[in-house]
């Protein structure tokens, strides 16, 4: 997978002409779009310190930042759980 800047994308297939406008020229200047640098994200329910004990459903204690957080927050403190399986 690539992954390109939409934003950037947008304002390229804006600049088109309307009637030039097809899924064929939609397609190659996506191809022609340079790449982003995406970096994985740990979403805090997958965090090493993520702690659900005391907590709701939905909810955990970040011992790294020693605050409550969602399963679907992330920070940079994020270190992926060892599979214990």
């Amino acid at each position: 997978m690539r992954l390109i800047d939409e934003i950037a994308y947008q304002y390229k297939i804006a600049k088109i002409p309307m009637e030039e406008r097809t899924f064929v020229r939609a397609w190659e200047t996506a191809q022609n779009m340079p790449t982003i640098d995406a970096v994985p994200v740990v979403r805090c329910g997958e965090c090493s310190h993520y702690n659900i004990s005391g907590c709701s459903e939905g909810f955990g204690w970040c011992e790294k930042i020693d605050r409550g957080v969602t399963d679907g927050h992330f920070c940079s403190y994020g270190a992926k759980m060892e599979d214990k399986t």
